[in-house]
């Protein structure tokens, strides 16, 4: 059995100590408890994490794509930090921003809930409409699921991770095309990572932005554009502490569990407070001519957090 890094020790070395870069700290937010200089291969992995049986002739073909752009991250990093980077720079960068934003226990968690509020819906419709069918054949059966509390969707773990899988390219080609911001942090407070690096940053109901740190003083952001949108070019940004704060907040708020760090005055203080957050799904159904339209936000909300088994 294979011990599988669903956030790769090549990144969270960007937050190593000091003096060994393979060292970082950690705190928890389901106990609070800290973990000092503690080896990043000991954290953010899960036993065959990489395997996934829909894909039959090659269970772990997710590693065919890491090995093009995990590799390369080390120095896409220096090539940012330097200013030096380019097209093909932020390409084999997106590669792995995409896969941790799809194939992290925090996206197949949500993945699930999300395809288990769609079957959900279509199958309310569908007893609606059998209901209000004087000639129906399925009365009595579907009087006798809501008089045992109606129906449970259980969605196999499997199926949301292979759904990630299936879309890392077109998601790689949207945040390699896009305009980003590389914000350099000059001020006295480090940023922070998690064990759910790449966060969303909403604006609106319908516009979001990726906010993924590098290193305790690189970070980008990422403003997604579709093909239909015109291009705009990179910027370079710059940060105060509370701006600094601000998004350290909402990695916090945003990790699963482990909040992963070089430096932070006052890190248990802040992981209390948001101790209870994590990512969820926000619904929305807008009915339109043939029914109804679901859109789906992903964002930190306060909600009960449960032990999940994963390093």
């Amino acid at each position: 059995m294979a011990k599988d890094h669903y956030v790769a020790q090549t990144y969270l070395r960007g937050f190593g100590l000091a003096k060994n870069s393979n060292l970082v700290n950690v705190v928890r937010k389901s106990n609070l408890s800290r973990q000092n200089s503690i080896p990043v291969k000991s954290i953010c992995y899960e036993i065959d994490w990489s395997s996934n049986e829909y894909f039959s002739e090659n269970p772990r073909v997710v590693e065919d794509f890491l090995k093009l752009f995990e590799p390369k991250w080390t120095d896409c990093v220096i090539r940012i930090e330097s200013g030096t980077y380019d097209a093909t720079t932020k390409y084999f960068m997106s590669g792995y921003l995409a896969y941790l934003r799809t194939c992290t226990p925090t996206a197949a968690r949500l993945g699930r809930s999300s395809l288990s509020d769609i079957v959900k819906h279509l199958y309310d419709v569908i007893e609606e409409k059998e209901m209000t069918n004087p000639e129906t054949k399925y009365r009595d059966a579907i009087e006798t699921i809501r008089n045992y509390g109606g129906i449970e969707v259980e969605i196999q773990k499997a199926f949301p991770k292979a759904m990630g899988i299936n879309s890392l390219i077109s998601i790689q080609k949207v945040l390699a095309t896009s305009p980003w911001i590389v914000f350099k942090n000059e001020t006295e407070v480090q940023f922070l990572t998690s064990d759910n690096p790449v966060c969303l940053q909403y604006w609106n109901a319908s516009q979001c932005d990726f906010y993924c740190p590098l290193n305790p003083r690189l970070a980008i952001v990422i403003h997604p554009l579709r093909d239909t949108e015109p291009r705009e070019d990179d910027y370079l940004g710059t940060l105060k502490s509370d701006g600094v704060e601000m998004l350290n907040r909402l990695m916090v708020q945003s990790a699963e569990d482990k909040v992963i760090f070089n430096e932070y005055s006052g890190i248990e203080d802040l992981v209390r407070e948001y101790q209870d957050y994590r990512i969820e799904l926000q619904t929305f159904s807008i009915p339109v001519a043939k029914g109804n339209l679901i859109i789906h936000q992903q964002k930190p909300v306060k909600s009960r957090i449960s032990e999940t088994g994963i390093k």
